[in-house]
């Protein structure tokens, strides 16, 4: 997004290796600027020359690599069609920081896929679901997270021309099925030989898969330009389009497959809201909620000609809570998370000091960087502790006339301590709280005196 020498880097490792950019992790925002910093890329280019030699990553050119992937903090780099067999070692095409996972078509030349992966990000290969079939079609598939971020998975897919179009239905569809049941977003990439631009055969087996599986192919402009045709063959093809805000083909005169890239929205899971049930007081009025109890005494009293103490009780509950809902109505309750208003920028902007010097001494081990991050952090403990009691001061100052919100202010400095759990406390009606029956009991012997009196 910056022209800068990270970005020129970059491009230019890209269009020296035909190589396609699918960004797919959020963009880092700061108080100062945006930038795209984790990136997916995709190649259809050989890492070997069809006599076996290695061509497009040579001796020479892998430094090259390497230190564009350290200045660009690359995330991972997948290639297809890479024709890697047991004769190349990993060690040939070792890139430094980072874990390669391949796929390589055995026993036949050519075909192949593989991804380079950061070793910072949390991968895991699904075995199971990953292969070259006995048609040729292959599918590597990964579950990436970066940081805590949500998951994602991808499939480095390639289908040769010659591999019949049944493998979408006999060996994609399983895996995809099966990478379901993860549930996480999914994301299908690579070469599969079909163009979508045209009413062919190839185009109508793709759009029935994709149209039996809810899927959506993001790419809509020509991926392979030559001067007499143009198609649409490397397709980026997703179950999650609503995460995706940008998508498309780059321009590029350095091959005829042009690069497909998509921009992915990658926020945290947020989590749910938390509700309660609560009675609202607001309105109640004692003296008419006695009335209204006794009006309906017969109700009550009808519970001594019940034999059955589960269905006095029942009954009892039935009247009172029945009677209370009209006073005190049951309402649903969102749980507000505990505001810090004390917190100000100045705060803030130790906090971030002191997070700083912590990332230092990680990186360090120094016992200065050490001693400076301790004293960093007693710092902070002693502002916000101050900064709470000035705060806790003026809300009392200004609320000591009405006793509702200063008891509020009160009751925010308290700390919360588990209450004693009494026997009616138990929710058994409605998730509300109910009279055991030792209790009733007693009440029922009670009652008769009182009606008398």
């Amino acid at each position: 997004m910056k022209e800068c020498p990270e970005n020129t880097a970059l491009g230019n490792f890209m269009l020296e290796m035909n190589l396609n950019q699918l960004i797919i992790t959020p963009t880092r925002i700061t108080d100062t600027s945006e930038s795209l910093i984790d990136v997916i890329i995709t190649s259809a280019s050989h890492l070997v020359n069809e006599s076996g030699v290695m061509d497009t990553i040579k001796s020479d050119h892998l430094p090259v690599s390497r230190n564009s992937f350290q200045k660009t903090k690359t995330e991972a780099l997948t290639l297809s069609e890479t024709w890697l067999n047991t004769t190349i070692t990993n060690a040939e095409i070792y890139i430094e920081g980072y874990t390669l996972y391949r796929q390589d078509r055995l026993n036949k030349r050519g075909g192949g896929v593989c991804t380079y992966i950061r070793n910072d990000i949390k991968v895991s290969k699904l075995k199971e679901i990953s292969s070259v079939s006995e048609n040729c079609f292959h599918q590597l598939w990964l579950k990436l997270q970066s940081k805590k971020l949500k998951s994602i998975v991808i499939c480095i897919s390639y289908r040769p021309p010659e591999c019949p179009l049944s493998c979408l239905e006999t060996n994609l569809k399983p895996s995809f099925v099966q990478a379901l049941l993860l549930n996480k977003p999914i994301f299908i990439l690579g070469d599969l030989n079909c163009n979508v631009m045209k009413e062919c055969p190839e185009n109508t087996a793709l759009g029935n898969f994709m149209l039996e599986m809810n899927l959506n192919q993001l790419i809509i402009t020509p991926t392979r330009i030559t001067d007499t045709s143009e198609s649409l063959i490397d397709v980026i093809i997703t179950s999650a389009s609503h995460l995706v805000n940008e998508s498309g083909v780059m321009d590029t005169i350095k091959s005829d497959h042009l690069p497909v890239y998509a921009v992915l929205n990658m926020k945290l899971p947020k989590p749910p809201p938390r509700y309660i049930l609560t009675r609202s007081y607001k309105d109640y009025d004692g003296e008419r909620f006695t009335a209204h109890l006794a009006s309906r005494s017969q109700e009550l009293i009808s519970i001594f000609s019940d034999s059955n103490v589960n269905s006095k009780l029942d009954n009892f509950n039935n009247v009172l809570l029945i009677t209370l809902a009209v006073h005190a109505p049951v309402r649903i309750t969102k749980i507000q998370n505990r505001s810090c208003p004390f917190i100000t920028t100045d705060i803030k902007n130790q906090m971030f000091h002191r997070d700083q010097l912590h990332r230092r001494y990680k990186r360090t081990r120094d016992i200065d960087d050490w001693r400076a991050f301790k004293n960093a952090q007693r710092s902070v403990k002693s502002t916000l502790k101050a900064a709470e009691k000035q705060h806790v001061q003026t809300e009392v100052n200004l609320h000591k006339d009405n006793s509702r919100s200063l008891w509020k202010v009160i009751n925010r400095c308290i700390p919360s301590k588990d209450k004693r759990i009494l026997t009616y406390h138990k929710n058994t009606l409605e998730g509300w709280p109910t009279i055991s029956t030792s209790s009733f009991n007693l009440y029922e012997k009670e009652l008769p005196k009182q009606l008398k009196c």
